[in-house]
C-alpha cells in the first residue's frame, strides 16, 4: 500500500510538472532571461537546549555546511520557471547521535496569458530537530504540492481555482503521518485596479496513520493586492467545520490567514506573517490543535553593505477538542536579532542570535538561546 501511495504520488507530481512547465516555454520563447543561483555558506552554531527541555538541557556548538544550486528563467512576476536546491550538512561537536544532512528542494513555475494564470508550487524538504510533542529529536519528511489556476471572466471579475496536497512523514518511532488534500474556488472582485477582494471555499480530506481521518469545509473573505502604496499582501478571515471519523463533537473554529509587506521607507522593510489553523499532532492519537501563529521582522539597511534584523515571533497551541485528561499546550515566544555585512558583491559575513522561550502545560518552560556566525559565497 505505501509504494502505491509513493508511485500515485510521483505521477500525480509528474502530470502537474508537465501540465504547467510546457505552456510556460512557450509563453516564455519571447522574453529568454537565465539567472543562475549558486551558494556556499558556512556557519557555526550554539544552542543551549538542544531538545527544548525545561529540566535537562543539552548544550552544544555546531558546523553547517550549505550548498545552494539554482536557477530562475523568465521573470519572477510573469511567466518563469525557477528551481532551487540546498542541503544543510550538520555536525556536532558532542552529540554525534543529532548530526543530520537536511535537505530542501523548490520547484516555481508560472504561465501568464492574456486572460488566465497557471502555477505550480512544489516543496520538499528532509529536515532533522527537536520535537517538544515526543520529547525527543525527530527526522521529518514533508512533499507540499501547490496549483493554482485563475480566469479573468470581466474587467471586474476572476475565477481561481486551487489543488493542496501535503504529505508529512515522520521517520522516527512513536509518531502520526499525515496527508491533506484541499481543493477550493475562490472568486475575486476587483475593487481597485492593484486590489481585490475575495471569497474562497476549501473542502479538505485528512488522512493520517493512526488513529481518525478527517474532513473539512471552510468559507474565507479577504484581500489581496495593494493595500496603501506601502503595504502590499493578502489577508483573509473564515470559518471552518471540521468531522473526525467516528469521534465527535465536531470541531468549529474561525481561522485566518495574513502576509504583509510593508516598506515604509527607501531602507526598511516589514514582513508580517499571521495565521489560524488547525493542526493534526504527530504525537498523540487523535489529538488536534488549534494553532495561532504571528512573526513579524524588520530590516533595516544601515549602510549600502550592512543590513539589521530584528523580529519577534509567537505561537500558540491549544487542544481542539478535549479528549484525552491530559489538556496539553504549547506557548512559544522568540526574539530574533541578526546583521548581515556584503563585503564584496559575492561575499557576505553575518552573525544572529535567537531568544525562545516555550511554556508547557504540564511540565513548565523551557528556554533556548540560539547563536551563529556564518560567511556566504554566493553568485
Amino acid at each position: 500500500m505505501r509504494d502505491k501511495q509513493h508511485h500515485y504520488r510521483l505521477w500525480s507530481i509528474i502530470g502537474f510538472l508537465l501540465a504547467v512547465t510546457v505552456p510556460t516555454v512557450k509563453v516564455m520563447a519571447q522574453a529568454q532571461t537565465f539567472t543562475p543561483r549558486l551558494a556556499l555558506d558556512v556557519v557555526t552554531r550554539y544552542n543551549d537546549n538542544l531538545l527544548l527541555s525545561p529540566t535537562a538541557p543539552l548544550k552544544d556548538f555546531s558546523e553547517v555546511v550549505s550548498p545552494r544550486v539554482g536557477f530562475l528563467y523568465g521573470q519572477p512576476d510573469r511567466s518563469h520557471i525557477g528551481l532551487d536546491y540546498k542541503a544543510e550538512l550538520e555536525r556536532f561537536f558532542s552529540h554525534e547521535e543529532f548530526d543530520a544532512n537536511n535537505q530542501f528542494v523548490t520547484l516555481d513555475t508560472q504561465a501568464q496569458f492574456d486572460h488566465s494564470m497557471v502555477q505550480l508550487r512544489q516543496s520538499f524538504r528532509d529536515v532533522a530537530g527537536p520535537n517538544s510533542e515526543i520529547g525527543g529529536w525527530e527526522r521529518e519528511q514533508r512533499n507540499r504540492t501547490n496549483v493554482k489556476g485563475e480566469y479573468r471572466l470581466n474587467s471586474k471579475t476572476s475565477l481561481g481555482l486551487d489543488y493542496l496536497q501535503d504529505i508529512r512523514d515522520y521517520l522516527t518511532a512513536g509518531t502520526i503521518n499525515s496527508r491533506t488534500f484541499v481543493i477550493g474556488g475562490t472568486l475575486y472582485y476587483h475593487l481597485l485596479p492593484k486590489t481585490d477582494l475575495l471569497a474562497q471555499l476549501n473542502q479538505g480530506w485528512v488522512h493520517v496513520s493512526r488513529g481518525a481521518d478527517a474532513s473539512y469545509e471552510e468559507l474565507n473573505v479577504g484581500f489581496r493586492g495593494q493595500l496603501t502604496k506601502k503595504i502590499t499582501g493578502t489577508a483573509t478571515v473564515g470559518y471552518q467545520h471540521r468531522e473526525m471519523e467516528g469521534i465527535g463533537p465536531s470541531i468549529d473554529v474561525p481561522v485566518a490567514g495574513l502576509e504583509l509587506k510593508a516598506t515604509p521607507t527607501n531602507r526598511t522593510t516589514i514582513d508580517l506573517y499571521g495565521s489560524r489553523t488547525i493542526d493534526a499532532s504527530s504525537g498523540f492519537i487523535d489529538r488536534r490543535y488549534v494553532v495561532n501563529r504571528l512573526y513579524l521582522t524588520m530590516r533595516y539597511r544601515l549602510f549600502r553593505s550592512v543590513m539589521l534584523s530584528v523580529g519577534s515571533e509567537c505561537e500558540f497551541r491549544e487542544n481542539a477538542l478535549a479528549i484525552a485528561s491530559e489538556i496539553y499546550k504549547r506557548d512559544i515566544l522568540a526574539a530574533p536579532v541578526g546583521v548581515n555585512y556584503d563585503l564584496t558583491k559575492w561575499l557576505q559575513l553575518g552573525a544572529s542570535y535567537r531568544c525562545q522561550r516555550v511554556d508547557y502545560t504540564t511540565i513548565g518552560h523551557a528556554v533556548q538561546n540560539f547563536a551563529s556566525l556564518h560567511v556566504k559565497i554566493h553568485y
